[in-house]
């Protein structure tokens, strides 16, 4: 199925029933146009989460394509080593954590992807500026597992409960921020706290 959004021709092809499309004749690596643009923004707003195959992008292009949404934050507050130049891109990469924090980074990761919520989370949201969206790069794709997954809160509130779906799905998203990082040798690990803003009493859902 194929979705038309008003007033612009974006090809927007739902993928699931609550959540996701993919979005194609687009070339995101290349400058857009507003009704683009607009188009494209529509279908976030309506599916949450939107796919584009077939790009090739690098941090350049990655950069100009979210800075068409508005301004750009820094990469991740405990990011203290970002691309070279780019500042707005944080590079997800397991080895780097292993490099810096040694096995204790492999445990914390284990213990976070078997634990309650199965690494379940939402981008930054204790975040005194959250983004408005995250735009997530696939540099290196494993033939098998490596997936992505997402959930669509909006809909797990509007379904219908038996008891209040406030007490079902919030969770205390007080950021233990202090839990969440492992110190390195070099103890870096306070200054790249106090160096970001940061809230610590949000209570929001569990999330994707």
């Amino acid at each position: 199925m194929t979705d038309l959004l008003s007033p612009t021709s974006v090809d927007v092809r739902p993928i699931a029933g609550n959540i996701g499309a993919e979005i194609h004749g687009v070339d995101i690596a290349q400058p857009l146009d507003e009704p683009t643009v607009a188009g494209i923004r529509e279908a976030l707003l309506k599916h949450r989460v939107i796919f584009f195959r077939d790009q090739a992008l690098d941090h350049a292009t990655q950069v100009r394509f979210g800075r068409s949404f508005g301004e750009l934050t820094y990469a991740h507050p405990f990011n203290d080593a970002p691309p070279a130049e780019h500042p707005e891109i944080h590079t997800v990469d397991t080895r780097r954590g292993l490099e810096r924090y040694g096995e204790e980074h492999r445990k914390r990761l284990g213990e976070r992807n078997a634990g309650r919520f199965g690494g379940w989370h939402s981008d930054v949201t204790p975040a005194v500026n959250p983004p408005f969206a995250s735009i997530l790069r696939a540099d290196v794709v494993p033939g098998t597992g490596g997936d992505t997954t997402w959930t669509s809160l909006v809909s797990a509130y509007q379904a219908p409960h038996d008891i209040d779906p406030i007490d079902v799905e919030r969770v205390l998203h007080r950021v233990t921020l202090l839990g969440d990082v492992p110190v390195g040798p070099d103890g870096r690990r306070s200054e790249l706290i106090e160096g970001r803003a940061f809230g610590s009493d949000w209570e929001v859902a569990a999330g994707s």
